[in-house]
C-alpha cells in the first residue's frame, strides 16, 4: 500500500485525482499500475478500490461484475447521492428496501464494510455501523462467494436487508416488514423487504430484531 502521490498512477486513472492533498491509500500490482475498480485480497486480507484506485473505507454500496481478472474481482462503487443515499437511517431504509430492493437479492448490488480509514480491510458477521450519528447493529456474509455482503433476508431468526438488523423502534412493540418475491439471475424465488410491491407475506419484528412468531402477537 502506498499513501497520497507516492506512486504514478497508471495511464487510464485521472491525473487530477492523485494531485490534490486529500490523503488516501492505493495499491499498484507487480507491474507498477495502481489497482482500480477491484476487489482484491492482499496479505490475507480484502480491500476494495474505486475507479480512481483509492482505498474504500467504511459503509460502501458495491455493484459487482460477474468477472475477475489477476487484479481481482471487478466492483463499481455506488456513490452515496441524491439518486442512492445511505447516509441516515431513513436513506438507507429507502434505498434497501425501494430503490435497490432486487438488486440486494440477486446479489449484483452489495452493501459492504471496510472498517476506518485507518484499516480498510472487509468486515464480515456482526458490525456496529455509525449512520448520521446512530448506531445500528449489521450482519455481513461469512460465506466464501458472497463474503463481505450485507445479509438480507432471514439469519438466525432475525431479518436484515443489506446487511442492517429489522426492528422496531423503542416506543413501538412491533415491526411490520413487507415481502415481495423477485427472480434472480438463476431463476430461484429471493425473499426480500421493500415498503411497496407485491405483498407475500409478514415477518414481526420485536425491538432486539427477533423474529416473532404470529401466534405470539
Amino acid at each position: 500500500m502506498h499513501r497520497g502521490g507516492k506512486v504514478v498512477p497508471g495511464y487510464y486513472l485521472h491525473e487530477s485525482k492523485y494531485e490534490d492533498d486529500a490523503n488516501y491509500w492505493y495499491y499498484a500490482n507487480g507491474d507498477g499500475n495502481i489497482i482500480a475498480d477491484r476487489v482484491k485480497k492482499i496479505k490475507g486480507k480484502t480491500y476494495a478500490f474505486d475507479n480512481y484506485g483509492r482505498m474504500i473505507s467504511g459503509l460502501a454500496l458495491i455493484q459487482y461484475s460477474t468477472t475477475s481478472d489477476g487484479d481481482g474481482q471487478i466492483i463499481a462503487k455506488i456513490a452515496d447521492d441524491d439518486d442512492n443515499p445511505y447516509d441516515t437511517e431513513d436513506n438507507f431504509n429507502e434505498t434497501a428496501m425501494n430503490k435497490i430492493a432486487k438488486e440486494l437479492a440477486d446479489g449484483s448490488y452489495r452493501f459492504m464494510y471496510f472498517g476506518g480509514a485507518d484499516d480498510g480491510s472487509m468486515k464480515t458477521g456482526r458490525q456496529t455501523i455509525d449512520l448520521d450519528g446512530e448506531s445500528f447493529s449489521f450482519k455481513f456474509e461469512t460465506k466464501s462467494n458472497i463474503k463481505g455482503a450485507g445479509i438480507t433476508g432471514e439469519d438466525d431468526d432475525k431479518y436484515y436487508v443489506g446487511g442492517k438488523l429489522i426492528k422496531a423502534d423503542k416506543e413501538d412493540k412491533y415491526q411490520i416488514v413487507e415481502i415481495a418475491s423477485f427472480k434472480n439471475t438463476d431463476n430461484l424465488d429471493v425473499n426480500v423487504v421493500i415498503n411497496d410491491g407485491v405483498k407475500v407475506g409478514d415477518i414481526i419484528s420485536n425491538v432486539s430484531g427477533d423474529r416473532v412468531k404470529d401466534s405470539t402477537v
